[in-house]
């Protein structure tokens, strides 16, 4: 049965020493009061043990009574977290493939090694981890760290740092950034325009990611995994007994022990992950705790059971917690010292820019000293608050000094005004250094020694600048003084200063004191050649020449050889006008007198009139400058070669004839009166040949009488041929003492015999008599 059990041999000696009932009967019958009393005690005692039993018996039942619940509540527990483990497991082998596919499938997957980068060495392995990675990522997903020998040997270690920090990313940045993390780091997510050395960009590879796992994932799964989970547990309540019997006391004990269990491991794993969810956030933490604790406690209708798990659950908190917290203090720290250091470096920034502005100001010094030392009193202040540790401090009042100092003296030498000067006072750094003296006395001779040589090679760099750019200024400057030295001589008046910046003093700084004694000396020698020459043009000759006779200086005088100079200019100018004059009489008149010119630029050859008109201004203007009738001519020399120039350029003789009537006819039309002189002007220039000169004045005179041009002056052009220009002993000969009258003057002599005189003082002595005394026409010569 049951409840049947053998006697040990201790127990039969037991018995025999109270009562002896197993092996001496007659004892009962010699003392029947003691031996009821002694089997009262063994039915009493064995009543306890018998009890015992019976409860040993309820409470085996009452587990296993209970067991089917704690196994349901357990298994549904494990299943829970099986499949959690299980869909984690299928998450990372979806990444890990999908990764792969991109990072090293065909070229060796976990024994693949990529290029070198210089800063990160190779990368290695399935996901192509760099090389400086491999360390830190090992041990935050193993505890340790692998070599890059047993990481490239070892699969297993390659998937679990794979998935320790692309499950990382994936929590932080949702699929897709966390595949733009892993291409290029946290930083670069989002940053989808930016490329690696190979050219493949941020933005394609986390597409090409969301490709490889098949399909882009839904925002609850990137919900899912960024958030917070609250613990899924069974909802079958914790059914305590509770009525005080051995049955219901074990029976409760049976379900409690494995509720803890239960409720142990799961708390522990749901405390971590929210530790892990909300590492520096203390709120965030501490409302995932107060949901934690309401999910275990919904199951919990016991008020001794809440009790226990209250107190359970408050001392597992209580190390996560400070975990938080401690982490949330050191986040707190770094911003606070962040912001102290940005704070401290934009007061060093002000302070330095002060310094240099305040440049050699004799309040510099003292302005600067009492922002330096409320900068210190700041550092001070983090100290004590526990910002700066001391040695951080004492490092920051150092580099406010060192600061204020490069600030103070590099506003002292920005101040100065020349590059010598500069260069001076960096050299003077190391004195006042060693004299104590100055802002960087208290600063390390290496410090004030390479501030002193920087400043040196900058004043040397400014001052070779300075001295290339100032022979450029010279050049320009020379320049300048050539044009002011020529438009003095020509006008009178020199260049702008206000438009060309030539000024005494800038002459002085670029060309020194002879340069500028020398360009007003040439300044006053132009102006003498001016005031010597001004208006020549619109004297006659005989007036220049009375001119410049008074000019000529007289030897032994003081300042003959500058008069001899200016007297000089002044016959070369007065050859050059009686030069010009002859040469191209309208021309030189045009050019001297304004209203000549105004009549130039007012003619039009289509108005007849406004021809005419600037003819006959021109015709007086020589007249009153003492032009011979000889000389004047009503036309520019450009203006007659340019009417000449269709007949002259036509090879054909007939084609040249009937070119010459259409230009007679032409000036004519517009030049009314003064068309003779005009027409005589035009045959006397280059290139239009005797005989056709001959053809022109015939048929201008035909013209002059109202005539048309008759059939023999048809004839008469086409039978024209090529022929000498004169008979050698015919022809005149040109002299160097006199010239060969052209056809126009020629032609004035004709009409005008009377000034045969004239004639002869011009062309030669005998010149008149051979133009009168020929029976042939004038025009053949």
């Amino acid at each position: 049965m049951a409840n049947r059990q053998r006697r040990s041999p201790g127990e039969v000696s037991r018995f025999s020493g109270n009562a002896l009932i197993s092996t001496d009967l007659p004892a009962y019958a010699v003392d029947t009061g003691q031996a009821s009393r002694v089997l009262a005690d063994a039915a009493g005692s064995l009543s306890g043990t018998l009890s015992k039993l019976a409860d040993k018996a309820r409470q085996r039942e009452a587990i296993q009574d209970a067991e089917p619940y704690v196994q349901r509540q357990a298994t549904g527990y494990l299943e829970a977290r099986a499949l959690d483990r299980e869909s984690i497991v299928k998450g990372n082998s979806s990444y890990r493939d999908a990764i792969a596919s991109i990072e090293s499938r065909g070229s060796g997957d976990y024994s693949a090694v990529g290029p070198k980068n210089d800063k990160m060495g190779r990368a290695l392995g399935r996901y192509q981890i760099m090389e400086t990675n491999i360390g830190p990522w090992s041990k935050a997903a193993l505890g340790r760290e692998v070599s890059v020998q047993e990481f490239m040997s070892s699969p297993d270690i390659q998937d679990a740092v794979f998935d320790h920090k692309f499950g990382g990313y994936v929590k932080q940045f949702g699929l897709e950034g966390a595949a733009q993390a892993w291409f290029a780091g946290p930083g670069g997510v989002g940053k989808t325009n930016r490329t690696d050395a190979l050219g493949a960009d941020v933005g394609s590879y986390g597409k090409k990611f969301i490709s490889a796992l098949g399909q882009a994932p839904s925002a609850e799964a990137q919900a899912k995994a960024n958030t917070y989970q609250a613990p899924v547990l069974s909802v079958e309540p914790l059914a305590l007994r509770r009525d005080g019997t051995v049955y219901s006391e074990a029976f409760d004990n049976a379900v409690m022990s494995g509720w803890a269990w239960r409720m142990q491991a799961g708390l522990s794993n749901d405390l971590f992950n929210a530790q892990q969810q909300f590492q520096d956030d203390p709120t965030g933490f501490a409302d995932a705790a107060n949901k934690i604790h309401e999910t275990y406690l919904k199951d919990i209708d016991d008020p001794q059971m809440r009790e226990v798990f209250d107190k359970s659950f408050s001392q597992r908190t209580e190390a996560y917690r400070q975990s938080v917290f401690a982490q949330y203090e050191a986040k707190l720290r770094r911003q606070q010292e962040a912001d102290f250091a940005t704070g401290l470096e934009a007061q060093q920034r002000d302070i330095e820019r002060q310094a240099q502005v305040l440049g050699a100001s004799p309040k510099g010094d003292e302005l600067i000293k009492q922002q330096v030392t409320a900068a210190q009193a700041a550092i001070d202040g983090a100290i004590h608050a526990g910002t700066l540790t001391p040695a951080q401090g004492e490092k920051a009042k150092i580099e406010i000094a060192m600061t204020a100092a490069r600030g103070r003296i590099q506003g002292v030498f920005d101040a100065l005004p020349t590059p010598e000067q500069k260069e001076q006072y960096s050299l003077g750094l190391l004195s006042d250094w060693k004299d104590s003296k100055g802002p960087l006395a208290d600063l390390p001779y290496a410090t004030v020694k390479a501030m002193s040589d920087t400043l040196r090679r900058d004043a040397l760099e400014q001052k070779n600048k300075a001295q290339a750019q100032n022979k450029v200024e010279a050049a320009k400057i020379g320049s300048l003084i050539d044009d002011d030295i020529a438009s003095v001589s020509a006008t009178g008046k020199g260049l702008d200063p206000s438009t060309s910046n030539l000024t005494p003093d800038r002459v002085q700084a670029y060309l020194g004191e002879d340069g500028l004694r020398k360009w007003q000396e040439k300044r006053d020698y132009a102006g003498r050649v001016f005031d010597a020459t001004n208006g020549m043009n619109t004297q006659s000759a005989a007036d220049i020449a009375a001119r410049i006779s008074g000019m000529q200086p007289t030897p032994g005088t003081p300042g003959f050889a500058e008069d001899l100079e200016v007297f000089t200019a002044a016959q070369k100018q007065a050859s050059a006008v009686i030069k010009e004059r002859a040469a191209d009489p309208a021309l030189s008149v045009q050019k001297a007198f304004p209203d000549v010119q105004a009549a130039a630029d007012a003619a039009d050859p289509q108005d007849p009139s406004s021809m005419q008109s600037l003819v006959s201004a021109r015709l007086q203007a020589q007249q009153a400058l003492g032009v011979s009738d000889f000389e004047q001519a009503p036309l520019t020399a450009d203006e007659a070669r340019a009417l000449a120039r269709p007949i002259s350029a036509q090879a054909d003789p007939s084609l040249a004839s009937k070119a010459m009537m259409a230009t007679v006819e032409q000036i004519q039309q517009t030049y009314g009166s003064y068309a003779d002189q005009v027409v005589a002007q035009m045959i006397a220039s280059q290139g239009v040949s005797k005989e056709m000169a001959g053809l022109g004045a015939g048929y201008f005179r035909r013209l002059s009488k109202g005539q048309a041009f008759s059939a023999s002056d048809k004839r008469q052009g086409q039978v024209i041929s090529e022929v000498d220009a004169a008979d050698a002993s015919g022809a005149p000969i040109a002299t160097d003492a006199f010239p060969i009258p052209n056809y126009k003057q020629r032609q004035a002599l004709i009409s005008q015999p009377e000034k045969a005189g004239e004639f002869d003082e011009k062309f030669g002595s005998g010149s008149a008599q051979r133009i009168l005394g020929r029976t042939e026409p004038a025009w053949v010569e």
